[in-house]
């Protein structure tokens, strides 16, 4: 019988919260994690992504190569398993960890482990519930979003010339009209084998 992490990841600075829930099979590594984070949030891998124990903690892996702060060395996530950082029957221990995406930006996403279950249904990956679009890339980290909401909130005849291009640069991405159905069945339908492994 197949065997899943439920994970949860919620964005950081961010009120109200933004977050997802899904399963990913206890075989996964952290880069199918990362994967999965950036597809159920519509962003699209441009930036660098480590994981870490807490915020100020070392590198568990991430994209290969240096660290840009301290010039350590980086494990890549897709050669670390999920089962060597969370523990399978085990509530007490390592639970949690910490999803860094974009340096320049800034993205921080807790990443907690609720619970792991089998079923009789064998999935790559599962959304399972969630909240509120992601922020788009490249818009400024936590600390920009409020001015999006913001612009967005706007009354259409006090938009200025810049609020204006920065709108047309927003496109159609609205902070609350995230609709989990839609989002499930573009996230669980058949992935292709570069970005996620079907677990046989």
């Amino acid at each position: 019988m197949p065997k899943y992490f439920e994970l949860e990841v919620s964005l950081r600075s961010i009120r109200p919260r933004i977050w997802r829930r899904f399963l990913l099979p206890t075989t996964a590594t952290f880069g199918q994690l990362h994967t999965a984070i950036q597809d159920s949030g519509g962003w699209l891998d441009y930036h660098l992504h480590v994981f870490r124990p807490t915020i100020a903690g070392d590198d568990l892996c991430g994209t290969p190569g240096e660290d840009p702060w301290d010039g350590a060395k980086i494990r890549d996530s897709k050669r670390m398993r999920l089962t060597q950082w969370f523990m399978e029957d085990e509530p007490d221990l390592k639970q949690k960890c910490v999803y860094l995406y974009d340096f320049g930006d800034g993205w921080e996403l807790d990443v907690v482990l609720k619970r792991d279950l089998a079923l009789d249904e064998r999935w790559a990956r599962k959304l399972a519930k969630g909240a509120r679009n992601f922020p788009p890339e490249d818009s400024g980290g936590p600390w920009r979003y409020p001015a999006w909401l913001e612009l967005r909130a706007k009354n259409s005849k006090s938009l200025t010339r810049d609020d204006k291009e920065r709108l047309a640069w927003l496109g159609d991405w609205q902070p609350d009209d995230w609709q989990l159905p839609a989002a499930q069945t573009a996230f669980d339908r058949a992935t292709p084998a570069t970005r996620l492994r079907v677990v046989k």
